[in-house]
């Protein structure tokens, strides 16, 4: 339990941790803090109030990160070496300091309380100066804390009943992927998830062909094909894993790496030449395509003609019956990863119409509201397009290659979002992180946090995220 002033004015508590801020020494009751640690790596948080610089990953624990200068009513200051962040036992916050100078013990009587006026300012009292200490302000830590924002709602970990998207309307979502320098690519509805390529396989006796072994996943064993082998792809260094499944066959496809998620009617599609569909070579291409006026090509995976054995179907019913945790993912969230700056969000992919790329130049949308950039002409119609961006509240950054996402809110409406880049698809389970307390208009776009030793990702909610933009219908194209 953390102690409070009033605890340590009662003799409860007498150890103090002795920190600066700017110009100011300030202390506070050890109690009140969980641990002191330097600043882990920073992820930004959109629509982040003056106070809060970021969020870390503590060690699978989502913690939000306040600028103590900015509590106190000062220019907030960027992260030194010296800086530390006091984390604080309750609200899955942390303040971060300029230096900590040492831990001190004064008698609970020296402690002068705060007046009225005062405490509404943050303060809890004063110890003059004594022996090695200068006079030491004493600032309530969880009152500006809870001032800087107020406490997250409980956050939906599935998608509302009212979504319109559904899987089987999300069928045209294609996930990229290399092999060498040539491209593939499979239906999103397919992925399961994309995972790091493990260091060691299981090597099973009696192994079917293109099949490199047996990967843990979620508790449970994976058959994984090589898929540079089963295509005859280009030499290359496999970094990931696509955990596809296709009726009833899961298993791991080990690529390159995964590249983007595009829209299957970006590009016209190409069929597989007849000659070499008659003589089997290219049996696992549905087809080829087109992209960026046939510059760029995509094989189209045919999954279930690449996992169409029935002892890869054997392998995997054997092991369900002895794993019940290969089932345990059906019903997890499977979200679209996408970056805006140094940020990785996902979305829903059922709240994912499309994915285009941002034309050479918007069309310009006279008389649009506030946060519409422009239109683009999607199969006929004109989609109003805003920018992630600004609508997360980031510093603009030169975009080399930005996607749109197309997103359809509650009413079915299409609205482009324009983000950096589109990555992959990642299944995540129902035990998501906690949500540190966020201000209200974060709440409403920020539905879970999911962690890893490596990665923060924020899901996030079209409606949300399209929420408070006026309604306007630009004219069809």
């Amino acid at each position: 339990m953390s102690a409070t002033v009033a605890d340590v004015a009662s003799g409860q508590d007498a150890g103090w941790l002795v920190y600066r801020v700017g110009d100011l020494t300030l202390t506070s009751p050890l109690d009140q803090l969980a641990e002191v640690t330097r600043l882990p790596t920073l992820y930004p948080v959109p629509l982040a109030p003056p106070g809060m610089l970021g969020m870390i990953n503590l060690r699978g624990r989502a913690l939000a990160v306040l600028s103590m200068s900015a509590l106190l009513g000062q220019l907030a200051v960027p992260p030194t070496p010296g800086s530390r962040l006091l984390v604080l036992y309750h609200g899955a916050q942390g303040v971060l300091v300029d230096a900590v100078h040492g831990v001190a013990e004064f008698e609970p009587a020296a402690l002068q309380p705060a007046d009225a006026e005062q405490r509404a300012a943050g303060w809890a009292g004063l110890f003059a100066a004594q022996g090695e200490w200068p006079d030491l302000l004493v600032p309530d830590l969880a009152r500006l804390a809870a001032a800087s924002v107020r406490p997250a709602r409980s956050a939906p970990t599935q998608a509302p009943a009212d979504t319109p998207q559904t899987m089987e309307q999300a069928a045209d979502l294609l996930l990229a992927f290399a092999l060498g320098d040539q491209e593939y690519a499979v239906p999103v509805a397919q992925v399961r998830e994309v995972v790091a390529a493990p260091t060691e396989l299981l090597v099973a006796p009696r192994m079917l062909p293109h099949m490199l072994g047996l990967m843990s996943s979620r508790g449970r064993l994976l058959p994984v094909l090589d898929a540079r082998a089963a295509l005859d792809a280009p030499d290359g260094t496999a970094r990931q894993v696509l955990v596809l499944r296709v009726g009833a066959v899961e298993a791991g496809l080990l690529v390159d790496g995964a590249t983007e998620v595009i829209d299957r009617a970006a590009g016209p599609v190409q069929p597989v030449p007849p000659l070499l569909v008659a003589s089997g070579e290219m049996a696992e291409i549905d087809g080829i395509l087109r992209l960026d006026d046939g510059r760029r090509l995509v094989s189209l995976l045919a999954t279930a003609q690449l996992l169409n054995d029935p002892a890869l179907a054997g392998l995997e019913h054997d092991m369900a019956e002895d794993d019940p945790a290969s089932t345990q993912d059906d019903d997890a969230l499977r979200v679209a990863v996408f970056s805006v700056g140094a940020a990785e969000f996902g979305i829903d992919v059922r709240q994912v119409l499309e994915i285009v790329a941002q034309p050479d130049r918007l069309t310009p949308a006279p008389r649009a509201p506030l946060g519409v950039i422009g239109v683009v002409n999607l199969h006929g119609v004109a989609v109003p397009v805003i920018d992630a961006q600004a609508r997360l509240g980031f510093a603009p950054t030169p975009r080399p290659r930005a996607r749109i996402l197309v997103l359809s809110g509650t009413d079915g409406a299409r609205t482009g979002l324009l983000v950096d880049a589109v990555h992959d698809v990642l299944a995540l389970p129902d035990d998501a992180a906690e949500l540190p307390a966020l201000s209200d208009e974060q709440t409403r776009l920020v539905r879970r946090v999911a962690v890893t030793p490596d990665r923060m990702l924020l899901v996030v909610d079209a409606e949300g995220l399209l929420a408070g933009l006026p309604q306007w219908e630009p004219a069809d194209a």
